[in-house]
């Protein structure tokens, strides 16, 4: 019996242990002596299943409104709908930054198994931004230890045959189920930190050769590309061994890492002064499928041509066709697209419209635009930024005013990565409580806050706007200017304005002008004003926070308000470069007139106001009003008081509307928030149908 319970004991013990060693690791006992691949490279060409293949994909990111990118909340339903949708896109590709949660896979293989023509995947693979942007080098032990670790467990994750364990950088649970079938490739990391990769090209020097069995490189190679082919290589040798098959690798990469040298002035402005070349990385024979070029090529920045001696009708297009020509591997922009926010991160200046806040069929156009530029160049294989909108994106421009823990709760229009996508979010169950339409029906008598003499005042808010509806008698709005000051928080602000000779009944700190359709603004009390204080030195050479030099906490100073793109302007005299210390702004503040309705054919995604006879109907994206965090009603607390940005919580504010001729009084809104509990509905924006024509043609 002793004898009997010991043997099964060993089995349970051999099966525990193969299952672990299985599942949990990388661990195979078999090599595979023969190994297929359904998709390979023909010159500049894929071809799958030996059918030539261009690469139309999405990039599909991981967050929903509620929950980050972190959370991987996104349900099977959601995947299924949105994967019919992108499809009738006429995208035959999906890319994934990062392993997904496993339901994201089982909805894949679902979806593919019904489907008359499946779409494709595209897996990526990356270390964490800490690794990245550590003191690290990327020969650390460690590091290098747990880049290939992580990238034999994307192998294993497409394959269902892994179970992951929690990362803050990726999917986890049990992954049982094989999608390897519609999986053509794999891009490792999506940019590297230049910083890190000099550090390690410098720091090791000597060790810049690698001759693996599937991937080597040149002589002329850095020792991070050593690595990245020491990397690819462990990538191929373990997916062939183990399951018998290859499929594409990549390498991300940017701009900021390309391949090219450019002349020391241009160099110095743009912090270019390292590169990252594929080229010098090259695939053996053992390679059956092969290796490709990837690249985030955005048309706004860096924008090294414009600033070359030759002249560019299209730098954008004249920056493709360098990479492209480079390259004698397949070329594919893997990370292009245009932002629909309000807000602006970079002013272009090669574009149709000379910045970066697009409507929603603007938007569609530039892409096109763009995706035409390309096949124009030879570059048949793109890779669009993104579907969906993800409201836990931060950027550097707005991050400073912002509560970024608490992105995810509130749609943030001044955040430009907040809305790249094609579809969209909006509050409501089905619609928003307020369309931009210039129609009351959305407004009830409770939503009054304030009625005097000529005007009544309404006030509404949800997860992106704060609502206004003013019905004016007699008012001229081509003519007249309208005055509706805002009293945020109570730490400051003016009881008159150098405007008009404008007085309030209570402090105002921002102070919002209807005048017609092309000069109506929103303008902010200096004190109160964020730019000043996170910016004084770069834009006023000021140190606002000495005492002499702060604003009066009472100051009758009303500024525009300004969003930062840049820091610095690069000034040509001849063949002479020099940079200029030359803080670049755009006008935010600017109010732009429009119907928002989406079913309207006049329909503008990024209007703040519209006017229909005597009604008034504006929109406020929370930012403006300096809230940090509206789900949770935060706002900036005294930046003087504070020496930076502090927030602290109000539960109500007060609104005005009147004119010159008489102190402007103010009615109160009452302020709750949302926390973590509201609704929302998806909308496909105009973009949707543009991009759908056009790649129909392709």
């Amino acid at each position: 019996m002793k004898k009997y319970l010991m043997i099964c004991l060993i089995v349970v013990m051999g099966f525990l242990g193969y299952y672990y060693l299985t599942y949990y690791t990388s661990f195979h006992l078999f090599s595979h002596k023969k190994v297929t691949a359904f998709v390979t490279v023909q010159d500049k060409n894929f071809k799958v299943n030996g059918d030539n293949f261009q690469i139309h994909a999405i990039n599909l990111g991981s967050s929903i409104p509620g929950h980050d990118d972190k959370e991987f909340r996104i349900d099977q339903e959601t995947y299924l709908r949105w994967f019919q949708l992108i499809q009738e896109m006429n995208i035959n590709t999906i890319r994934v930054y990062t392993i997904e949660s496993p339901t994201f896979y089982k909805a894949f293989k679902e979806y593919n198994r019904k489907a008359k023509t499946p779409l494709y995947l595209i897996q990526g693979i990356d270390i964490g931004d800490y690794e990245k942007n550590s003191t690290k080098d990327y020969f650390d032990r460690k590091l290098k230890k747990n880049f290939i670790r992580d990238v034999k467990m994307m192998v294993d994750v497409i394959h269902g045959k892994r179970i992951v364990s929690y990362s803050p950088i990726h999917g986890s649970g049990t992954y049982t189920t094989d999608v390897s079938a519609w999986t053509i490739g794999y891009i490792i990391g999506t940019e590297w930190n230049d910083v890190t990769v000099e550090y390690t090209n410098r720091l090791h020097a000597t060790d810049n050769v690698y001759y693996g069995d599937y991937v080597k490189t040149t002589e002329e190679a850095k020792p991070f590309e050593r690595i990245l082919a020491e990397v690819g290589d462990q990538l191929f040798a373990y997916e062939s061994k183990k399951y018998g098959e290859q499929r594409l690798v990549s390498f991300g990469n940017s701009a900021q890492t390309d391949p090219f040298t450019y002349d020391e002035a241009i160099s110095d402005y743009f912090n270019k002064f390292t590169t990252v070349d594929v080229s010098r990385m090259i695939a053996t024979d053992q390679v059956k499928t092969g290796m490709f070029a990837s690249f985030q090529v955005y048309s706004g920045y860096p924008d090294y041509y414009s600033l070359k001696e030759e002249k560019y009708s299209n730098t954008y297009q004249a920056y493709l066709k360098a990479l492209n020509d480079y390259y004698k591997i397949p070329f594919v922009v893997s990370e292009f697209g245009y932002s629909t926010a309000r807000g602006e991160t970079i002013n272009f200046q090669n574009d149709d419209f000379g910045h970066s806040s697009y409507t929603e069929e603007q938007q569609g156009n530039m892409i096109v635009s763009a995706i035409s530029a390309m096949k124009e160049v030879g570059i048949q294989n793109f890779i669009l930024y993104e579907w969906h909108d993800e409201w836990d994106k931060n950027v550097w421009n707005t991050v400073h005013g912002v509560d970024t823990s608490r992105s995810q709760y509130w749609h943030d229009l001044q955040t430009s990565t907040q809305s790249f996508g094609i579809l969209t979010f909006e509050d409501g169950k089905k619609q928003p409580d307020v369309i931009l339409d210039g129609k009351k029906e959305e407004w009830d008598p409770s939503d009054v806050i304030l009625e005097t003499s000529g005007y009544k005042l309404s006030s509404k808010y949800d997860t992106t706007y704060l609502y206004l509806l003013i019905e004016a008698e007699n008012f001229r709005w081509q003519e007249d200017t309208l005055y509706i000051p805002f009293d945020i928080t109570q730490k400051s602000g003016t009881k008159k304005a150098d405007i008009d000779d404008l007085t309030f009944e209570r402090a105002t700190d921002f102070l919002l002008q209807i005048h017609g359709k092309e000069d109506s603004r929103l303008l902010v009390q200096e004190r109160y004003n964020p730019l000043k204080a996170v910016y004084g030195q770069q834009l006023y050479h000021t140190d606002f926070y000495t005492l002499e030099n702060q604003p009066k906490k009472d100051s009758s100073v009303f500024e525009d308000i300004k969003q930062i793109t840049s820091f610095q302007d690069l000034l040509r005299n001849g063949n002479e470069y020099n940079i200029a210390n030359k803080v670049t702004l755009v006008d935010t503040g600017y109010l732009v007139y429009g119907n928002g309705d989406p079913t309207s054919k006049d329909f503008n995604s990024l209007s703040d106001f519209y006017i229909n006879g005597n009604i008034i109907e504006i929109r406020i994206a929370w930012n403006l009003l300096n809230f940090a965090d509206p789900s949770f009603m935060l706002i900036h607390d005294d930046y003087y008081e504070n020496y930076g940005i502090e927030t602290y919580a109000v539960d109500e504010i007060y609104i005005g509307v009147g004119n010159q001729d008489a102190t402007i009084p103010f009615g109160k809104v009452f302020l709750k928030g949302w926390h973590e509990k509201f609704e929302y509905h998806e909308r496909l924006k105009k973009s949707y149908e543009i991009i759908q024509k056009a790649l129909k043609e392709w």
